[in-house]
């Protein structure tokens, strides 16, 4: 019988995250190793190789896709406040992701590479999802009329430029200043959707 495995495949992955986020993507195999008490040819036969074990570590997996919100549907709720409920999630997802998506585009690598493992492109599901949510609502009439593939294009990209800008270092970082932009995107988006038998 082999050794028994004294680390998980998720601990290996969040200390090699670590690592490639902190070092970027030419952090030698042998410093994530002794990170985990491991030899470098003990961890790459894990993984395979140094570059399956980037892409394992920086894509999110498949079931971390944050589509919970949007795939219980349109509830009785106030629509602000599901968008509201709806944007946190994907804002909370892109901050996490975009910087891994960085590390693997200094490494020579696709994100369609690295994305080959998703039924689709992880943005494409999250916006069919959105897509879906904001068409529903439309069907409840709860929109006005509306193309909702744009609104959830328009919807999408405002909480990625916070990302980015967030990332970069041009927009605060904290929960409250994030809370504050999210409440302001919906406000925009809901004055436009609104019907008028519906209030804020």
């Amino acid at each position: 019988m082999g050794r028994p495995r004294t680390h998980s495949d998720e601990e290996i992955l969040e200390t090699a995250r670590s690592c490639f986020l902190a070092q970027g993507p030419s952090v030698p195999i042998s410093t994530i190793a002794a990170e985990l008490g491991l030899s470098g040819p003990a961890l790459l036969h894990r993984f395979g190789s140094k570059q399956q074990l980037l892409i394992a570590a920086m894509c999110p997996d498949p079931a971390q896709l944050p589509l919970q919100a949007l795939r219980r549907g349109v509830s009785e709720e106030p629509i602000p406040i599901q968008m509201r409920e709806v944007a946190r999630e994907i804002a909370t997802h892109l901050r996490r992701v975009m910087p891994r998506m960085a590390v693997l585009r200094a490494a020579g690598i696709s994100p369609f590479d690295a994305w080959s493992h998703y039924e689709a492109p992880p943005p494409i599901i999250i916006h069919r999802a959105l897509t879906d949510w904001v068409t529903a609502a439309l069907q409840q009439g709860r929109l006005r009329p509306c193309e909702p593939v744009h609104v959830a294009s328009a919807f999408m990209g405002g909480l990625q430029a916070q990302a980015i800008l967030t990332i970069a270092g041009q927009a605060p970082a904290s929960e409250e200043e994030n809370e504050r932009y999210i409440n302001h995107l919906v406000q925009i988006h809901w004055e436009g959707l609104s019907p008028l038998s519906e209030s804020t």
